[in-house]
Protein backbone atom coordinates (compact mmCIF):
# COMPACT_ATOMS: atom_id res chain seq x y z
CA UNK A 1 0.00 0.00 0.00
CA UNK A 2 1.64 3.22 -1.19
CA UNK A 3 -0.27 5.65 1.06
CA UNK A 4 -3.63 7.04 2.01
CA UNK A 5 -3.91 9.66 -0.78
CA UNK A 6 -3.56 9.81 -4.57
CA UNK A 7 -2.81 12.53 -7.08
CA UNK A 8 -5.80 14.02 -8.92
CA UNK A 9 -5.54 17.21 -10.99
CA UNK A 10 -7.79 20.14 -10.04
CA UNK A 11 -8.68 20.66 -13.73
CA UNK A 12 -9.50 16.99 -14.33
CA UNK A 13 -13.20 17.95 -14.66
CA UNK A 14 -12.45 19.83 -17.93
CA UNK A 15 -10.18 17.15 -19.45
CA UNK A 16 -11.59 16.20 -22.91
CA UNK A 17 -11.10 12.54 -22.04
CA UNK A 18 -13.48 12.93 -19.10
CA UNK A 19 -16.10 14.36 -21.48
CA UNK A 20 -15.57 11.40 -23.83
CA UNK A 21 -16.04 8.97 -20.94
CA UNK A 22 -19.24 10.77 -19.88
CA UNK A 23 -20.62 10.60 -23.44
CA UNK A 24 -19.66 6.93 -23.83
CA UNK A 25 -21.31 5.88 -20.54
CA UNK A 26 -24.22 8.36 -20.71
CA UNK A 27 -23.36 9.70 -17.24
CA UNK A 28 -22.20 13.04 -15.85
CA UNK A 29 -18.66 14.23 -15.22
CA UNK A 30 -19.13 13.76 -11.47
CA UNK A 31 -19.86 10.05 -11.97
CA UNK A 32 -16.85 9.66 -14.30
CA UNK A 33 -14.47 11.34 -11.84
CA UNK A 34 -15.85 9.20 -9.03
CA UNK A 35 -15.14 6.08 -11.10
CA UNK A 36 -11.60 7.28 -11.85
CA UNK A 37 -11.06 7.91 -8.15
CA UNK A 38 -12.07 4.33 -7.34
CA UNK A 39 -9.87 2.87 -10.11
CA UNK A 40 -6.75 4.86 -9.22
CA UNK A 41 -7.23 4.34 -5.47
CA UNK A 42 -7.61 0.59 -5.99
CA UNK A 43 -4.44 0.46 -8.09
CA UNK A 44 -2.59 2.56 -5.51
CA UNK A 45 -3.57 0.14 -2.75
CA UNK A 46 -3.14 -3.18 -4.52
CA UNK A 47 -0.43 -2.60 -7.13
CA UNK A 48 3.09 -1.24 -7.38
CA UNK A 49 3.23 -0.96 -11.18
CA UNK A 50 -0.41 -0.38 -12.20
CA UNK A 51 -1.08 -4.06 -12.98
CA UNK A 52 -4.31 -5.45 -11.47
CA UNK A 53 -4.39 -9.20 -12.00
CA UNK A 54 -7.81 -10.79 -11.81
CA UNK A 55 -9.71 -7.62 -12.71
CA UNK A 56 -11.87 -7.46 -15.84
CA UNK A 57 -13.64 -4.67 -17.70
CA UNK A 58 -16.96 -6.08 -16.49
CA UNK A 59 -15.77 -5.78 -12.89
CA UNK A 60 -14.75 -2.17 -13.51
CA UNK A 61 -18.27 -1.49 -14.81
CA UNK A 62 -19.86 -3.14 -11.78
CA UNK A 63 -17.60 -1.47 -9.23
CA UNK A 64 -18.21 2.02 -10.64
CA UNK A 65 -21.88 1.46 -11.44
CA UNK A 66 -21.37 2.73 -15.02
CA UNK A 67 -22.06 0.37 -17.89
CA UNK A 68 -19.30 0.47 -20.53
CA UNK A 69 -16.93 2.44 -18.28
CA UNK A 70 -14.12 -0.11 -18.56
CA UNK A 71 -14.22 -0.27 -22.35
CA UNK A 72 -14.40 3.55 -22.53
CA UNK A 73 -11.28 3.80 -20.34
CA UNK A 74 -9.42 1.56 -22.80
CA UNK A 75 -10.55 3.76 -25.71
CA UNK A 76 -9.09 6.93 -24.13
CA UNK A 77 -5.84 5.23 -23.09
CA UNK A 78 -6.39 5.22 -19.33
CA UNK A 79 -6.68 1.44 -19.07
CA UNK A 80 -5.32 -1.56 -20.98
CA UNK A 81 -6.35 -5.21 -20.99
CA UNK A 82 -3.83 -8.03 -20.65
CA UNK A 83 -4.11 -11.73 -20.13
CA UNK A 84 -5.44 -12.29 -16.65
CA UNK A 85 -6.21 -8.68 -15.73
CA UNK A 86 -5.94 -4.99 -16.58
CA UNK A 87 -3.14 -2.40 -16.38
CA UNK A 88 -3.08 1.36 -15.87
CA UNK A 89 -0.60 2.84 -18.40
CA UNK A 90 2.13 5.17 -17.08
CA UNK A 91 1.15 4.28 -13.53
CA UNK A 92 4.49 5.30 -12.04
CA UNK A 93 4.24 8.85 -13.40
CA UNK A 94 1.31 9.78 -11.16
CA UNK A 95 0.88 7.01 -8.58
CA UNK A 96 2.95 4.99 -6.16
CA UNK A 97 5.32 6.10 -3.42
CA UNK A 98 7.93 7.65 -5.72
CA UNK A 99 5.39 9.72 -7.67
CA UNK A 100 3.86 10.99 -4.44
CA UNK A 101 7.28 11.88 -3.10
CA UNK A 102 8.05 13.86 -6.27
CA UNK A 103 4.67 15.61 -6.13
CA UNK A 104 5.11 16.55 -2.47
CA UNK A 105 8.63 17.87 -3.06
CA UNK A 106 7.52 19.89 -6.10
CA UNK A 107 4.63 21.40 -4.18
CA UNK A 108 6.90 22.29 -1.28
CA UNK A 109 9.42 24.02 -3.57
CA UNK A 110 6.70 25.96 -5.39
CA UNK A 111 5.19 27.09 -2.11
CA UNK A 112 8.61 28.18 -0.84
CA UNK A 113 9.29 30.20 -4.00
CA UNK A 114 6.00 31.96 -4.53
CA UNK A 115 3.51 30.92 -1.86
CA UNK A 116 0.23 29.24 -2.67
CA UNK A 117 -1.59 29.73 -5.95
CA UNK A 118 -4.11 31.95 -4.20
CA UNK A 119 -1.28 34.11 -2.80
CA UNK A 120 0.16 34.55 -6.28
CA UNK A 121 -3.20 35.63 -7.69
CA UNK A 122 -3.75 38.08 -4.82
CA UNK A 123 -0.22 39.49 -5.26
CA UNK A 124 -0.77 39.88 -9.02
CA UNK A 125 -4.04 41.76 -8.49
CA UNK A 126 -2.46 43.97 -5.80
CA UNK A 127 0.47 44.78 -8.13
CA UNK A 128 -1.95 45.74 -10.91
CA UNK A 129 -3.85 47.96 -8.48
CA UNK A 130 -0.65 49.71 -7.32
CA UNK A 131 0.52 50.14 -10.93
CA UNK A 132 -2.81 51.77 -11.85
CA UNK A 133 -2.58 54.19 -8.91
CA UNK A 134 1.04 55.07 -9.79
CA UNK A 135 0.07 55.75 -13.41
CA UNK A 136 -2.83 58.03 -12.48
CA UNK A 137 -0.74 59.92 -9.92
CA UNK A 138 2.11 60.29 -12.39
CA UNK A 139 -0.18 61.72 -15.06
CA UNK A 140 -1.64 64.20 -12.55
CA UNK A 141 1.84 65.30 -11.44
CA UNK A 142 2.93 65.80 -15.05
CA UNK A 143 -0.11 68.00 -15.65
CA UNK A 144 0.63 70.08 -12.55
CA UNK A 145 4.26 70.57 -13.60
CA UNK A 146 3.23 71.59 -17.10
CA UNK A 147 0.63 74.09 -15.82
CA UNK A 148 3.10 75.44 -13.26
CA UNK A 149 5.76 76.02 -15.92
CA UNK A 150 3.30 77.90 -18.11
CA UNK A 151 2.18 80.01 -15.14
CA UNK A 152 5.79 80.96 -14.31
CA UNK A 153 6.36 82.06 -17.91
CA UNK A 154 3.22 84.23 -17.80
CA UNK A 155 4.34 85.88 -14.55
CA UNK A 156 7.74 86.77 -15.96
CA UNK A 157 6.20 88.23 -19.11
CA UNK A 158 3.76 90.40 -17.15
CA UNK A 159 6.46 91.66 -14.79
CA UNK A 160 8.65 92.71 -17.70
CA UNK A 161 5.71 94.46 -19.34
CA UNK A 162 4.93 96.31 -16.08
CA UNK A 163 8.49 97.55 -15.72
CA UNK A 164 8.55 98.73 -19.32
CA UNK A 165 5.29 100.65 -19.14
CA UNK A 166 5.82 102.08 -15.60
CA UNK A 167 2.15 102.86 -15.31
CA UNK A 168 0.03 103.10 -12.13
CA UNK A 169 -3.67 102.56 -11.54
CA UNK A 170 -5.95 105.59 -12.03
CA UNK A 171 -7.06 107.56 -8.92
CA UNK A 172 -10.28 106.30 -7.46
CA UNK A 173 -10.01 102.99 -9.24
CA UNK A 174 -11.54 100.08 -7.47
CA UNK A 175 -9.09 97.34 -6.93
CA UNK A 176 -10.55 94.14 -5.55
CA UNK A 177 -8.80 91.51 -3.48
CA UNK A 178 -5.57 90.33 -4.93
CA UNK A 179 -6.19 87.50 -7.37
CA UNK A 180 -3.57 85.08 -8.60
CA UNK A 181 -2.47 85.69 -12.15
CA UNK A 182 -4.18 83.66 -14.85
CA UNK A 183 -2.64 80.24 -15.12
CA UNK A 184 -1.01 80.43 -11.65
CA UNK A 185 -0.65 77.13 -9.79
CA UNK A 186 -3.18 76.92 -6.90
CA UNK A 187 -1.89 76.20 -3.39
CA UNK A 188 -3.43 72.76 -3.29
CA UNK A 189 -2.05 71.74 -6.67
CA UNK A 190 -0.55 68.29 -6.81
CA UNK A 191 -2.76 66.88 -4.06
CA UNK A 192 -4.18 63.99 -6.07
CA UNK A 193 -6.27 61.48 -4.22
CA UNK A 194 -7.69 59.08 -6.81
CA UNK A 195 -10.28 56.57 -5.73
CA UNK A 196 -8.73 53.11 -5.37
CA UNK A 197 -9.79 51.13 -8.44
CA UNK A 198 -11.81 47.95 -8.07
CA UNK A 199 -9.25 45.08 -8.05
CA UNK A 200 -11.48 43.03 -10.38
CA UNK A 201 -11.80 45.97 -12.79
CA UNK A 202 -8.02 46.40 -13.01
CA UNK A 203 -7.31 42.67 -13.20
CA UNK A 204 -6.96 40.70 -16.42
CA UNK A 205 -10.48 39.53 -17.47
CA UNK A 206 -9.06 36.10 -18.27
CA UNK A 207 -7.70 35.82 -14.73
CA UNK A 208 -11.04 36.91 -13.21
CA UNK A 209 -12.84 34.31 -15.34
CA UNK A 210 -10.36 31.65 -14.22
CA UNK A 211 -10.92 32.47 -10.53
CA UNK A 212 -14.71 32.45 -11.01
CA UNK A 213 -14.51 29.07 -12.71
CA UNK A 214 -12.97 27.60 -9.54
CA UNK A 215 -16.30 28.03 -7.75
CA UNK A 216 -17.97 24.66 -7.92
CA UNK A 217 -20.98 25.09 -5.63
CA UNK A 218 -23.93 27.30 -6.67
CA UNK A 219 -24.29 30.70 -5.04
CA UNK A 220 -26.27 30.88 -1.80
CA UNK A 221 -29.89 31.83 -2.45
CA UNK A 222 -29.89 30.75 -6.11
CA UNK A 223 -32.41 28.26 -7.49
CA UNK A 224 -29.67 25.63 -7.91
CA UNK A 225 -28.56 26.12 -4.30
CA UNK A 226 -32.10 25.66 -2.97
CA UNK A 227 -32.73 22.66 -5.24
CA UNK A 228 -29.49 20.98 -4.11
CA UNK A 229 -30.50 21.50 -0.49
CA UNK A 230 -33.93 19.96 -1.09
CA UNK A 231 -32.45 16.94 -2.85
CA UNK A 232 -29.92 16.44 -0.08
CA UNK A 233 -32.72 16.54 2.49
CA UNK A 234 -34.20 13.49 0.79
CA UNK A 235 -30.82 11.73 0.65
CA UNK A 236 -30.06 12.46 4.31
CA UNK A 237 -33.49 11.20 5.38
CA UNK A 238 -32.68 7.91 3.66
CA UNK A 239 -29.18 7.58 5.20
CA UNK A 240 -27.31 8.34 1.98
CA UNK A 241 -23.70 9.42 2.61
CA UNK A 242 -22.25 12.72 1.45
CA UNK A 243 -23.04 16.43 1.75
CA UNK A 244 -25.26 18.98 0.01
CA UNK A 245 -22.11 20.21 -1.82
CA UNK A 246 -21.49 16.79 -3.40
CA UNK A 247 -20.81 17.37 -7.15
CA UNK A 248 -23.43 14.80 -8.13
CA UNK A 249 -26.12 16.45 -5.97
CA UNK A 250 -25.27 19.83 -7.54
CA UNK A 251 -25.43 18.27 -11.02
CA UNK A 252 -28.86 16.79 -10.24
CA UNK A 253 -30.09 20.19 -9.10
CA UNK A 254 -28.88 21.82 -12.32
CA UNK A 255 -30.46 19.03 -14.38
CA UNK A 256 -33.81 19.59 -12.64
CA UNK A 257 -34.03 16.13 -11.05
CA UNK A 258 -37.26 16.02 -9.01
CA UNK A 259 -37.81 14.69 -5.50
CA UNK A 260 -39.98 11.84 -6.76
CA UNK A 261 -37.30 10.74 -9.22
CA UNK A 262 -34.69 10.68 -6.47
CA UNK A 263 -36.98 8.74 -4.10
CA UNK A 264 -37.63 6.19 -6.84
CA UNK A 265 -33.88 5.80 -7.46
CA UNK A 266 -33.25 5.21 -3.73
CA UNK A 267 -36.06 2.65 -3.63
CA UNK A 268 -34.59 0.73 -6.58
CA UNK A 269 -31.09 0.89 -5.07
CA UNK A 270 -32.33 -0.59 -1.79
CA UNK A 271 -33.62 -3.66 -3.65
CA UNK A 272 -30.07 -4.60 -4.64
CA UNK A 273 -27.99 -3.01 -1.87
CA UNK A 274 -28.85 -3.06 1.82
CA UNK A 275 -25.61 -1.32 2.76
CA UNK A 276 -24.67 2.39 2.76
CA UNK A 277 -25.51 4.36 -0.40
CA UNK A 278 -23.88 7.45 -1.89
CA UNK A 279 -24.75 9.84 -4.75
CA UNK A 280 -22.26 8.18 -7.13
CA UNK A 281 -24.04 4.83 -6.64
CA UNK A 282 -27.43 6.42 -7.32
CA UNK A 283 -26.29 8.41 -10.39
CA UNK A 284 -26.72 5.64 -13.02
CA UNK A 285 -30.11 4.69 -11.54
CA UNK A 286 -31.28 8.31 -11.80
CA UNK A 287 -29.97 8.45 -15.38
CA UNK A 288 -31.88 5.29 -16.25
CA UNK A 289 -35.10 6.64 -14.72
CA UNK A 290 -34.74 9.95 -16.57
CA UNK A 291 -34.02 8.13 -19.80
CA UNK A 292 -37.13 5.98 -19.35
CA UNK A 293 -35.20 2.85 -20.28
CA UNK A 294 -32.22 1.92 -22.43
CA UNK A 295 -33.96 2.89 -25.67
CA UNK A 296 -35.82 6.13 -26.51
CA UNK A 297 -39.61 5.81 -26.61
CA UNK A 298 -41.47 6.23 -29.86
CA UNK A 299 -42.20 9.87 -30.65
CA UNK A 300 -39.16 11.13 -28.73
CA UNK A 301 -37.11 12.30 -31.70
CA UNK A 302 -35.40 14.84 -29.46
CA UNK A 303 -33.69 11.92 -27.66
CA UNK A 304 -31.56 11.16 -30.75
CA UNK A 305 -31.82 14.13 -33.14
CA UNK A 306 -30.09 17.40 -32.25
CA UNK A 307 -32.50 19.64 -34.22
CA UNK A 308 -35.47 17.97 -32.59
CA UNK A 309 -33.74 18.33 -29.23
CA UNK A 310 -33.30 22.07 -29.77
CA UNK A 311 -36.95 22.43 -30.81
CA UNK A 312 -38.13 20.55 -27.71
CA UNK A 313 -35.90 22.67 -25.48
CA UNK A 314 -37.40 25.84 -26.99
CA UNK A 315 -40.89 24.47 -26.40
CA UNK A 316 -40.11 23.88 -22.71
CA UNK A 317 -38.28 27.21 -22.24
CA UNK A 318 -34.89 25.50 -21.78
CA UNK A 319 -33.17 27.14 -24.78
CA UNK A 320 -30.52 28.49 -25.18
CA UNK A 321 -28.46 25.71 -23.62
CA UNK A 322 -26.25 26.45 -20.64
CA UNK A 323 -22.62 27.40 -21.22
CA UNK A 324 -20.58 24.26 -21.89
CA UNK A 325 -23.66 22.01 -21.73
CA UNK A 326 -23.55 18.86 -23.89
CA UNK A 327 -26.50 17.51 -25.88
CA UNK A 328 -26.85 14.70 -23.34
CA UNK A 329 -27.00 17.22 -20.52
CA UNK A 330 -29.72 19.19 -22.34
CA UNK A 331 -31.68 15.98 -22.98
CA UNK A 332 -31.50 15.15 -19.28
CA UNK A 333 -33.00 18.55 -18.43
CA UNK A 334 -35.75 17.96 -21.01
CA UNK A 335 -36.56 14.60 -19.43
CA UNK A 336 -36.67 16.18 -15.98
CA UNK A 337 -39.00 18.95 -17.22
CA UNK A 338 -41.32 16.43 -18.90
CA UNK A 339 -41.37 14.29 -15.74
CA UNK A 340 -42.25 17.31 -13.62
CA UNK A 341 -44.99 18.31 -16.05
CA UNK A 342 -46.45 14.79 -15.93
CA UNK A 343 -46.39 14.82 -12.11
CA UNK A 344 -48.18 18.16 -11.97
CA UNK A 345 -50.81 16.94 -14.43
CA UNK A 346 -51.68 13.96 -12.22
CA UNK A 347 -52.12 15.89 -8.97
Amino acid sequence: MAGDWIKMRTNLWDDPRVSRLADATRTGEATVIGGLYWLWSTADQHSVDGRLDGYTLAQVDRKTGSKGFGRALVSVGWLAEHEGGVTIPEFGAHNGASAKRRATETRRKESARAGTRGDRIAAWVADKKAQSVRTECGQAADKVRADGGQAADDLRAREEKRRDSKTTPATGSSIGPAQPPAGAVPADAGQVNPEPPDPRASADPALVAMVDSLRVTPGVGTDDHEAAGALWGILAANSVRGTAQHPQVIEWARMGVTASTLRRAISEARKANDGPLNPAYLAPIVERILAGGDKPKAGQAWATDERACEAKARELGLWPARAGESWDGLRNRIRAALTKRAEEATR
